[in-house]
């Protein structure tokens, strides 16, 4: 690593202020899970390095207008083992109790991984599901972003360099809705997936489709939403399934890496489409 100067503030005031004064020059951490790895392999060589860990405006979990409000520097494991998550939206729960291991969501922070702007982690594919937004803050004010619109490209989000995420904003998910999450993971079960997918299914008394969300993760830039509108009114049986999750051929564009080839990812990504999508169904209350 090369060297840089470290930053400690204790407000959001300061934070703003080293922001607007060093921009493109500086970088914020949190954790650091992800960024001093790419500090180690020189993919990113701050002059400025904010930490924010002494922030105490930037910790909280609450429920607030019927949304789970989480401030950025919630960890994984917070969020994993919180009472509010566990009773409200234990979907979240299951999903973030798949990320790498316990010793990385102990340190590893919600704001963190979502500002890396990496669609192959597990939360992007679950805050698209859960149509969360972001906050992003400056000393100007504050805006907020549908998590749809906050990714843009491979390791790229729409914040600006005087911005900082502070907290997501998720709506609690029915309370009759069917889940499922399900990963491919080639190697180690810590690795990154190389196709994640997630699924929130309501079915209506007469055992139609009532809503159906599907999304995934690892196979494009940015995590995918799928067209599941065809879906709505139909038997739980439905061909159409196997229809949804060949669509996703044409909106998927992995890449060929050490976890499989693009050819590959494709056609697992239709698989576990399919399969997650299914398995929410089979878990919706009726």
């Amino acid at each position: 690593m090369e060297n840089f100067e470290f930053h400690a503030p204790r407000e959001l005031a300061d934070v703003y202020a080293l922001l607007d004064e060093h921009e493109y020059d500086a970088r914020l951490i949190a954790g650091g899970t992800s960024l001093v790895t790419f500090m180690k392999q020189q993919l990113v060589q701050p002059d400025h390095l904010i930490h924010l860990g002494k922030v105490s405006a930037l910790r909280g979990v609450d429920i607030i207008d019927g949304e789970l409000v989480v401030k950025a520097l919630t960890t994984y494991r917070e969020l994993e083992t919180h009472p509010l998550v566990l009773e409200q939206a234990p979907q979240i729960a299951e999903v973030l109790g798949h990320v790498a291991t316990i010793r990385i969501r102990e340190s590893a922070t919600i704001g963190g991984g979502l500002s890396q702007g990496d669609s192959a982690q597990d939360g992007p594919g679950l805050w698209l599901l859960l149509n969360a937004r972001v906050v992003l803050s400056s000393s100007s004010g504050q805006r907020e972003v549908a998590i749809g619109d906050f990714f843009e490209d491979y390791f790229t989000t729409v914040t600006e360099p005087n911005e900082l995420l502070t907290e997501i904003r998720i709506p609690l998910p029915p309370a009759n809705a069917g889940f499922a999450y399900s990963k491919f993971l080639p190697r180690s079960e810590d690795d990154y997936a190389a196709v994640s997918a997630a699924a929130l299914v309501t079915i209506s008394k007469d055992g139609k489709i009532e809503s159906a969300r599907l999304t995934l993760g690892s196979v494009a830039p940015t995590p995918i939403r799928a067209d599941t509108d065809s879906l709505v009114g139909q038997p739980t049986d439905t061909p159409l399934i196997d229809t949804v999750a060949e669509s996703l051929r044409e909106r998927v564009d992995p890449l060929d890496d050490v976890r499989g080839s693009a050819a590959y990812k494709t056609d697992m990504a239709v698989v576990f489409a399919r399969r997650t999508l299914q398995l929410a169904i089979e878990r919706a209350p009726r």
